[in-house]
């Protein structure tokens, strides 16, 4: 199948390489993140192509395939953990993995971790709601995180307060550092903006409980 990824041309795009490599076609906007999306869902609608865009139409699939992720990590301790810490984008893997414990009757406490994110930033200040950042900055480490527009702010709100659970802010020397050390001590050649989720962990008042991260790669085990 043909794919299609739309990247503005303002961000460094680490990944671009990988992706060409896989088959793929980046598509450069000049412009945010918000135009890139809108562009393509455009293009998607005129060429008849898949939007496989986070949010719209596609929200309750993409909600729904997150879910496993919940269910993977309950089987594999054998009960619900205490608190699991997600790094937050646009909001639809906290959202799916909320709603995943959600429908085996688990309740874990959501910890949402981000980098210039609103609907992180808004909660982090204690708003319960999304707050613009100011002086929103986007930068190669952040950039699978931060923004003032995402798709899903009601996913992320509603999986935090509904859980009781908390929210982050993550500098970006902290992220990469924590990449760092997920490489050496597990050999996971982790993204930073995810390598977040084990560095929130360490910011919770919260001791003998069972912490899980979630954490996305970008290369390979080693």
């Amino acid at each position: 199948m043909d794919c299609y990824i739309y990247i503005p041309t303002s961000f460094a795009s680490p990944r671009r390489a990988e992706i060409e490599s896989l088959g793929a076609k980046v598509v450069s906007i000049d412009g945010d993140y918000e135009l890139a999306m809108r562009r393509s869902i455009e293009d998607a609608v005129k060429n008849n192509w898949y939007n496989a865009n986070p949010g719209g139409g596609n929200k309750e699939l993409g909600l729904f395939a997150y879910t496993y992720v919940a269910k993977e990590i309950a089987q594999s301790l054998g009960r619900q953990p205490d608190w699991a810490s997600v790094p937050v984008g646009n909001g639809t893997l906290i959202g799916g993995v909320w709603q995943g414990f959600r429908s085996m009757s688990m309740k874990p406490r959501m910890l949402g971790v981000s980098n210039n994110n609103s609907a992180i930033h808004g909660l982090a200040a204690g708003v319960k709601d999304k707050l613009d950042v100011p002086s929103l900055t986007i930068t190669e480490t952040n950039e699978p995180l931060a923004g003032n527009f995402l798709t899903d702010p009601e996913e992320i709100i509603g999986a935090i307060l509904g859980s009781s659970g908390a929210a982050v802010e993550i500098p970006d020397e902290e992220l990469q550092k924590a990449s760092a050390y997920i490489m050496s001590e597990e050999g996971i050649d982790a993204l930073p903006a995810a390598a977040g989720a084990v560095v929130g962990i360490s910011k919770l008042d919260s001791k003998n409980h069972v912490f899980v991260a979630i954490v996305t790669g970008k290369g390979h085990f080693v």
